[in-house]
């Protein structure tokens, strides 16, 4: 009796969580994408100054790391605990949280190792940068690529259905032992 209801639960659980990954994961996803266009057209805008563009990213920048840790957590959260319960597909949820961890592990070192001696450097304002500005920006650029990648990579893996024929297998394998 008590192993049903415990297989009724963690069931559940495991639905829950992974409906929490497919949901945080495209957020981020679309979140970010939004960030860079933003971020972009910021830049290339010919009548924005050095200091109207160091004010921007001091406003926009912040938002952009809370968002990501609150979604990317989220997500890692919930894969990592869909992850350890019995069910089908069972490899699969582990890659996606092995991918949605090393995403969030990419932002957390852009965060702390990058992004806050930028953070430092832009609120020199009129100041010029110092000369490692330009080689930490190219750095934070390269893993926010990298995440993007990885977070879009986990997305698909979570949003896309498995086939039926892969389920069908998957369940005579596990039944089988």
């Amino acid at each position: 009796m008590h192993t049903g209801i415990l297989k009724c639960h963690g069931h559940a659980m495991r639905s829950i969580c992974l409906f929490l990954a497919r949901f945080s994961l495209p957020a981020w996803v679309g979140a970010s994408v939004l960030f860079v266009i933003l971020t972009v057209a910021e830049v290339r805008h010919p009548e924005f100054s050095s200091t109207t563009r160091n004010i921007l990213a001091a406003l926009r920048f912040p938002w952009f790391y809370r968002f990501g840790f609150v979604l990317l957590g989220v997500a890692t959260a919930a894969t990592l605990v869909a992850a350890i319960i019995p069910g089908p597909n069972r490899g699969r949820v582990g890659i996606l949280a092995a991918i949605t961890t090393l995403t969030l592990g990419l932002m957390i070192v852009d965060y702390f190792l990058i992004y806050r001696p930028l953070e430092e450097m832009v609120q020199l304002n009129d100041q010029a940068k110092p000369a490692n500005f330009v080689s930490y920006h190219n750095v934070s650029k390269y893993i926010n690529y990298g995440g993007s990648v990885c977070a879009t990579l986990a997305a698909v893996l979570a949003c896309v259905p498995v086939s039926s024929a892969v389920e069908e297998k998957t369940k005579i394998i596990a039944a089988n032992g």
